[in-house]
């Protein structure tokens, strides 16, 4: 009973003579519980290297390499501004494109075109300059930030730190790219056109025939899918936006020519329709039947992949299973005309970092 009373004191047991003596016997008699103790003499040494300093020798001061570094805030980075390095005078073309995603002539006159929107008229003047006094950025500098977000794969706190103090925050590289959206949006109509003229169409068909000999091709159509992060508030719901990749994403369709330019563009599907029910709503239907009873519209397709029902302006192939020879051959000539649209959606992807794949 005495040694039970013993063991259960908090104090120290009678026996030993020391603290020391009961630490290295016991360290339950210490009060302390034995995987503490490599913590502990870990922070002892730390704290024994700190405060070691020899009072004989005179402190020499560190080197500037080896010196303490000031610790900043957190999120507090340095703030550069990159436009006078990428349109200034030494800055290369390559270079500029890696940037920009386009060369200079192509931004130049890119910027002259959204000069003339009424979302940038009422911002900036002729010159591109702001009416408002406050306003630090220019308008090159906006579509120059707008560029760089839509094109990189960084966040907005990341790239106002690059582009002065007109974007000095997430929230004002938010708006400036906004604005750019829209003003892109408003000349839509004169850069996305479906060739329904009879010259420009009969340009398109002879280019397709040009690839595998296909005749009569105005266009290829096909959808694809951007991810987008499932906690976003997504019209319709989220569930409906789960594609058969099981990913929260939204369809693009799209026509495109034998170069790859795009002629006819919809987006905002949820990821779970399938490539008719895309069709249907995208109102492309509506434009080809205006063309269907022209005779000049005559004999002329879009040719589309095995998830497109055949209609009268729609071609598609015969199943991949087939066994027929001569079937064989025109599927390998329709994939090779399809192609266009593959690539073409890989370079958007691949110079617009923000709609990734799924």
């Amino acid at each position: 009973f005495g040694d039970a009373c013993t063991m259960a004191r908090p104090r120290l047991a009678p026996r030993y003579a020391s603290r020391r003596d009961a630490l290295s016997a016991s360290p339950r008699a210490a009060g302390l519980h034995p995987q503490s103790l490599p913590i502990l003499v870990a922070l002892i040494a730390v704290a024994l290297v700190a405060l070691e300093v020899a009072p004989s020798a005179p402190q020499q001061a560190l080197p500037p390499v080896m010196a303490p570094l000031r610790r900043q805030p957190w999120g507090s980075l340095g703030h550069v501004n990159l436009f006078p390095v990428l349109f200034g005078p030494s800055m290369g073309d390559r270079r500029f494109r890696d940037w920009m995603r386009m060369s200079r002539g192509t931004f130049d006159d890119l910027a002259d075109r959204l000069a003339t929107t009424s979302t940038y008229r009422e911002i900036y003047d002729g010159c591109g300059m702001p009416h408002a006094p406050q306003r630090k950025t220019t308008l090159y500098q906006e579509i120059a930030v707008g560029m760089y977000y839509l094109s990189g794969n960084e966040p907005a706190h990341r790239v106002a730190t690059l582009w002065g103090d007109g974007a000095c925050s997430p929230s004002q590289v938010h708006a400036i790219t906004h604005r750019f959206v829209r003003a892109v949006l408003e000349l839509r109509k004169e850069w996305i056109v479906f060739p329904g003229d009879s010259d420009e169409a009969r340009d398109v068909v002879e280019a397709f025939k040009q690839i595998r000999g296909v005749p009569g091709c105005i266009g290829v159509i096909d959808t694809s899918h951007i991810e987008v992060p499932g906690n976003k508030r997504l019209p319709g719901g989220t569930r409906c936006h789960i594609s058969y990749k099981k990913r929260y994403t939204i369809i693009l369709q799209a026509v495109v020519d034998a170069r790859g330019m795009f002629t006819h563009v919809v987006a905002g599907f949820p990821g779970s329709l399938n490539d008719s029910t895309c069709l249907v709503q995208s109102g492309l239907l509506d434009t080809l039947f205006r063309y269907i009873f022209d005779p000049s519209f005559a004999g002329k397709f879009l040719l589309g992949d095995s998830g497109y029902c055949l209609r009268p302006f729609m071609m598609r192939g015969y199943a991949y299973d087939t066994t027929d020879e001569k079937e064989k051959v025109l599927n390998a000539y329709f994939a090779s005309t399809r192609a266009v649209v593959e690539h073409a959606f890989g370079r958007l992807k691949a110079r617009f970092r923000c709609a990734p794949a799924p």
